[in-house]
């Protein structure tokens, strides 16, 4: 939202030349910069947060209390409880206990729902919308108007999901609302090589702003159950491996976004 909001003042205030081209330039890696710098400064502050030491808390506790009562044995001739301990400062070596393959059983729905969101996006997201479709009425602003139409449905789906205002924890309306993105390849189709009511400002723009809207959503969504659908003490696994298949998504969507243009 805020890259779009500056590309809008650029256009509107900077002249459009070379001059004007790099300041707007400056000032995007500029904002960019401080962004960076306040994330890994809010990153290491959250982590003193209470809030985040009672859970952090809550989960160590749920962890060693579901090992212990796996591991721990009776010795009959002493009467007491054994826990065996590893060589890592006497503590209970957990992470090794966890098993990616058991994780991925539970969650690989999820996992490739993700990915998938992010193919059908990036496959059409930004490439394809700024390059390929055109306006009389818009001329030049038309790709920059189309972008934060994107970028603001997907600031509205992901509010409505984070903040449960209209949220669904069923994983098959999850993993099938992900899955029935695919529309937006004809839908896309349509507005470029379809009936003129296709190719109207209008249509394109609503067809847009759902692209944004179902991108953010079905990301939250996806992005919460996964953690939820396993033991908390498997839920950081999870959470990484939804991540590793976000990142794959948009890798793939990428990909297939620059054959299309092509």
């Amino acid at each position: 939202m805020l890259v779009s909001v500056l590309r809008i003042i650029t256009k509107a205030v900077m002249p459009q030349n070379n001059s004007g081209i790099v300041a707007s330039a400056y000032l995007y890696f500029s904002v960019s910069a401080v962004l960076m710098v306040a994330c890994v400064v809010g990153y290491n502050v959250v982590e003193k947060l209470p809030v985040m030491q009672h859970y952090k808390k809550v989960r160590t506790t749920t962890i060693e209390a579901t090992y212990l009562l796996d591991y721990v044995h009776i010795d009959k001739e002493n009467d007491a409880l054994v826990v065996p301990k590893s060589s890592k400062g006497g503590k209970l070596d957990t992470k090794k206990l966890v098993s990616y393959r058991h994780i991925w059983k539970k969650i690989q729905g999820l996992a490739l729902s993700v990915a998938f969101i992010y193919v059908v996006t990036l496959s059409i997201f930004p490439g394809h919308i700024t390059e390929d479709l055109q306006s009389t009425f818009f001329g030049d602003w038309y790709a920059i108007l189309l972008i934060s139409f994107y970028n603001i449905a997907d600031l509205i789906g992901k509010y409505l999901a984070s903040h449960k205002i209209f949220t669904t924890e069923n994983k098959v309306i999850a993993i099938g609302g992900s899955l029935g993105r695919v529309v937006f390849y004809p839908l896309f189709y349509l507005c470029l090589h379809g009936p003129t009511f296709f190719q109207a400002d209008s249509v394109v723009m609503v067809v847009t702003f759902l692209l944004g809207l179902t991108n953010g959503y079905f990301t939250v969504i996806l992005m919460v159950l996964a953690p939820k659908s396993v033991p908390l003490e498997e839920a950081e696994v999870a959470g990484f491996l939804m991540v590793l298949f976000l990142l794959l998504g948009l890798a793939g969507g990428s990909m297939l976004e620059w054959i299309w243009v092509l």
